[in-house]
């Protein structure tokens, strides 16, 4: 009933969302400066170092850290869609069709996964040998500390880690799609500031350094980082020396990125404002990283499509003339058809977008390979 179309509405939207989004993979990366509040960055390097150079020979770091944790083993090796798949072809015979669409969803998040799971096992590796080397703890001990530093800082995607919002209503949690990782991110920040209150050895000069830094690792680096690797792709950085552009450019990374960000952990006040924000900018509006309830954008997309339909029929029936921005519309449509069937025509939203943008105008066409991948990649 209400709440298997909940829990639809849910997958869809995330498969809209998500799907071979690569700007928000890379993004994922932005959160390390949050993980050095917990784990040092020497060690981090060299957990990363050896992740890499394990590559290139038999041994594995992901096998070493599924055989010493049990959680990081099911972690990585299970997703809850993977669950929900093996569930559905249990009780249900499904035909060809069925079998193609359920591989489609079943890899929407291959993007995400290719960059997010070795990062959780470089910065478990980073923990556990943090714990067992300056911190003394016994083997036993250091898992368990570098399995708490991913549940942490990297969510806690397990039943018992949810927290009592997400374990509510389905179609509240379909709402708050993203609550979990938010509120992650707040305990930590709220965590680690009573921890510097409760602190009896720092002076308040001491404390007030510490909070300004806490405040930097938490919040400004990554909503830096996501800015400024978002305008990238999007072409959005100024490509003339004036300094009017230059000085706009700073602001929109350095200063309205961290606006965004903390807009972006309260539910539906993003989507509320972003409208706005997006005509009082020069950019493309908030970095998608940071967003509590995307639904509300995907009924935004529904509204959209169904009014590009309304003026298409009209201008071939009627003889109307309506503008139609064809890439726009085609993004919007495969959207809309992602949301409304979960089979992921997202996937290849951003190059046709790009290609339409290249073929009805001439400003837009590539200069390089280059400029052809950056726009393939982010749809601009």
């Amino acid at each position: 009933g209400l709440d298997r179309f909940a829990n639809t509405l849910k997958r869809n939207t995330g498969i809209a969302f998500m799907s071979f989004n690569f700007i928000n993979a890379i993004e994922t990366l932005t959160s390390l400066s949050q993980i050095m509040v917990a784990v040092p960055a020497k060690d981090l390097l060299v957990s990363s170092t050896q992740f890499f150079a394990n590559s290139f020979t038999s041994k594995s770091m992901t096998a070493d850290v599924r055989a010493l944790s049990p959680f990081m083993d099911t972690r990585l090796k299970n997703s809850t869609d993977e669950t929900r798949f093996q569930i559905e072809q249990f009780v249900m015979d499904a035909g060809p069709v069925r079998k193609a669409g359920d591989f489609l969803r079943h890899n929407a998040y291959i993007v995400q996964q290719v960059i997010q799971d070795p990062f959780e096992v470089v910065v478990w590796t980073a923990a556990f040998n943090d714990a067992q080397t300056k911190k003394g703890m016994s083997e036993g001990e250091a898992v368990a500390h570098a399995d708490g530093i991913v549940r942490m800082y990297m969510n806690d995607m397990s039943p018992e880690g949810i927290s009592k919002l997400e374990a509510g209503n389905p179609l509240v949690r379909a709402m708050l799609m993203f609550y979990g990782w938010f509120n992650m991110w707040a305990n930590t920040w709220r965590m680690n500031r009573q921890l510097l209150n409760e602190n009896p050895e720092m002076s308040k000069i001491a404390k007030m350094g510490a909070h300004a830094a806490l405040y930097t690792f938490m919040v400004a680096i990554p909503a830096i980082g996501s800015k400024a690797l978002k305008m990238t792709l999007n072409n959005e950085l100024s490509d003339n020396e004036d300094s009017e552009d230059w000085q706009e450019d700073v602001e929109q990374i350095v200063l309205k990125s961290q606006f965004e960000m903390l807009v972006g952990t309260m539910p539906f006040a993003r989507d509320a404002i972003n409208l706005a924000y997006r005509n009082s900018t020069s950019t493309s509006g908030f970095v998608d990283r940071y967003t509590v309830s995307p639904i509300t954008s995907m009924g935004d997309t529904m509204w959209k499509t169904g009014k590009t339909g309304f003026k298409t029929a009209e201008n071939l029936w009627f003889e109307g003339e309506n503008e139609i921005d064809a890439s726009q519309s085609a993004k919007n449509l495969l959207s809309a058809a992602t949301f409304a069937t979960g089979v992921p025509f997202a996937a290849v939203q951003r190059p046709v977008v790009y290609g339409l943008d290249v073929l009805v105008d001439e400003d837009q066409e590539p200069e390089d390979g280059l400029d052809v991948a950056r726009g393939l990649l982010s749809g601009k």
